[in-house]
């Protein structure tokens, strides 16, 4: 199962080579996917989070849009995810 210290490991094979401003929050994406996909729930939304966060740096927007819709395929709810307040 995918675990949080992946991201230490993704910084620095990422960081050892050049690499493009969508690389990062690719490799977390997938990350994410990997670990909802074995039932890892916590590291999933983990990762999707370092997504996120790694999206906003991402100055195309066609990288950006592409790897926002990955994310938005993902389990759980996230910043790109519609929030919707229920009223009783």
């Amino acid at each position: 199962m995918a675990r949080p210290h992946r991201s230490v490991e993704i910084n620095e094979s990422l960081d050892a080579g050049a690499r493009e401003a969508w690389d990062l929050p690719a490799a977390y994406e997938a990350v994410a996917r990997a670990s909802f996909a074995a039932g890892d729930p916590a590291s999933g939304a983990l990762g999707k989070t370092m997504a996120t966060r790694a999206l906003e740096a991402v100055a195309d927007p066609d990288d950006r849009e592409q790897i926002a819709h990955d994310l938005a395929t993902l389990p759980g709810r996230g910043r790109l995810a519609r929030r919707r307040r229920i009223c009783p």
